[in-house]
């Protein structure tokens, strides 16, 4: 099995769980999204979109489109997971949605203004290829941006047999499979530096503006 498939299918497996612990305060599940990571994604987009095509990549079940929808964007949404998608349009009825993968995106050259990505480029295998996608479809002084788990988190991988302590070394970015959301369900992660995305965006002349580490 392919990894993007693996990623695919653990998403599709708890669908209904994520959603729910992304957008609801109950327990401790999602906090790190709900909390910190939606907040200042909301932070980084600009208030005012009317008139804006933005793409959301990796959309899940449309948690961000919606609150950007409601800033005025026309707003797009594209996911691997069909039960992502599934619940992206009943969250988000307004926006237009895809299944598809970041390698290869159906839109035509220089068509979004924005596009956002949330915690999704830490599951891409080939983050080049990623980029490359959407340097094509990003409009010329057009946005992207884009929230990735702090690589610090990866020292910990065996918080999840309740051993919270380091095991890992900060330099290690061999791919590992993590237990999402709790569910029973693993996927393949991809660990990389904060120099490694900050430079392949600008090595591919993306312009830095604003980096945030919370």
């Amino acid at each position: 099995m392919d990894e993007l498939k693996e990623v695919k299918n653990a998403y599709n497996s708890i669908a209904e769980r994520f959603l729910i612990s992304r957008s609801q305060n109950i327990g401790i599940m999602g906090f790190q999204n709900r909390e910190v990571e939606q907040p200042t994604m909301y932070s980084l987009v600009p208030n005012k979109l009317h008139n804006k095509k933005l793409l959301d990549l990796g959309c899940g079940p449309g948690i961000h489109l919606k609150e950007y929808s409601q800033r005025g964007a026309q707003c797009f949404g594209l996911d691997l997971s069909e039960e992502m998608i599934k619940l992206a349009q009943k969250n988000c009825p307004q926006a237009i949605f895809k299944v598809g993968s970041v390698y290869q995106i159906d839109y035509e050259d220089n068509y979004f203004d924005i596009v956002t990505a949330s915690f999704l480029l830490d599951n891409v295998p080939d983050l080049n290829k990623a980029i490359s996608e959407i340097r094509r479809f990003l409009k010329k002084n057009g946005q992207f941006i884009y929230s990735v788990p702090h690589p610090i988190i990866y020292m910990f991988r065996d918080s999840e047999k309740n051993k919270f302590v380091p095991s890992n070394s900060y330099f290690d970015t061999l791919p590992f499979y993590y237990n999402i959301a709790r569910g029973g369900k693993i996927f393949p992660q991809f660990p990389r530096l904060l120099e490694d995305y900050i430079n392949t965006f600008l090595d591919s002349d993306f312009k830095l503006v604003k980096f945030i580490e919370n």
